[in-house]
């Protein structure tokens, strides 16, 4: 009798103890279940801001293949579409979409001759330069006939028109945006002085115009034009920090907190707001109107924004995997497991 009464107690511990276990691993599971909804629902709620009105997104960069080989890559929508090979390793640094064609500028790399800067339209590729290793296009810009490409050849920045070369200065320098207004064209970027220092430039027309003294920091990585006021966005030095800036007509209009690492890397205004994206203490980082905030707060760093409709969208890299923020909602464009990033945004309607 007491052997029994030991025996259906160890029973019932071992059934309470199931139970336990069950109950367990059912909140566990509707925890998990939860929270997948909650990220399945934000990435529809997204994709579903890519396609609404009608518009199109557009995003340039590149994704990194299993042999570490980056393939420069648009993706429309959300889908990718490969621009290179993934033998030669290539990026895609900026997109334009035009009368239905959408134009990528960007580079591709060959172990004989360096870098070919190089230009897509409709996934068909156009060499800018014959080789070296400081060939680069790094933004494109369409009006009427004529398509603009500002970057590097030979070490110099440079201006392609329709694929012709012009050089803006001889000394080491880099053009890193590029803006048409009328009949103006307008192209950001830095040149190294004597000293070895950079200096942040804003060319009109070809005429140079220095953005800030020159440190080891200074450049202009960006340009927007909104009726008569030019705005640059780029990175000057503080106390030996880069600090992210935004100059308006010349002059330093904003700039983050001058104790911390920041940049900033574009520039975009809509109905006479100014945006501006970057990254700040390691995450990604927009300022409309000077007013900052956060769009991710893990491991990222955002690099283009366009503003349409009352929507931002920005591009980057969260966590590796290149993403687009539609007014801070994160969409994976690449799955995480090799490196990927997105440089460029433009939404066409």
């Amino acid at each position: 009798m007491e052997y029994d009464t030991l025996y259906h107690m160890k029973r019932i511990k071992r059934r309470n103890s199931l139970n336990m276990t069950v109950a367990i691993l059912v909140v566990v599971i509707a925890a998990t279940v939860i929270t997948l909804l909650v990220l399945r629902d934000k990435k529809r709620s997204a994709s579903a801001a890519v396609i609404k009105n009608n518009r199109n997104v557009y995003v340039a960069g590149y994704v990194e293949n299993k042999q570490n080989t980056s393939i420069a890559t648009l993706w429309k929508n959300g889908r990718p579409i490969p621009l290179g090979d993934g033998v030669s390793a290539s990026k895609a640094n900026s997109v334009f979409v035009s009368g239905g064609s959408w134009y990528v500028a960007g580079y591709e790399h060959f172990a004989e001759i360096g870098n070919i800067a190089m230009l897509w339209k409709d996934g068909v590729k156009m060499p800018l330069s014959p080789g070296s290793p400081f060939d680069f296009a790094n933004s494109v810009f369409v009006s009427g006939e004529k398509v603009y490409v500002a970057g590097m050849a030979k070490g110099a920045a440079t201006l392609w028109v329709n694929g012709e070369p012009k050089y803006l200065t001889t000394t080491t320098s880099e053009a890193t945006s590029v803006f048409v207004s009328g009949e103006d064209v307008y192209v950001t970027g830095y040149e190294e002085d004597v000293q070895g220092a950079t200096i942040a430039i804003l060319w009109k027309n070809g005429e140079p115009q220095r953005l800030s003294k020159g440190s080891k920091h200074d450049t202009a990585r960006s340009v927007y034009v909104s009726g008569n006021n030019v705005f640059v966005a780029g990175d000057i030095d503080s106390g030996g920090v880069a600090t992210a800036a935004l100059w308006k007509n010349g002059a330093r209009a904003m700039v983050s907190n001058e104790k911390v690492t920041s940049n900033a890397y574009s520039v975009f205004v809509s109905d006479g707001k100014v945006y501006v994206v970057g990254k700040e203490r390691g995450n990604a980082r927009i300022a409309v109107d000077g007013v900052r905030d956060y769009i991710s707060r893990d491991s990222s760093w955002a690099n283009s924004v366009y503003v349409t409709g009352g929507d931002i969208y920005s591009v980057g890299a969260r966590k590796g995997a290149a993403t687009l923020w539609i007014n801070k909602d994160p969409l994976a464009l690449s799955d995480g497991n090799t490196k990927a990033e997105a440089n460029s945004v433009f939404v066409a309607n």
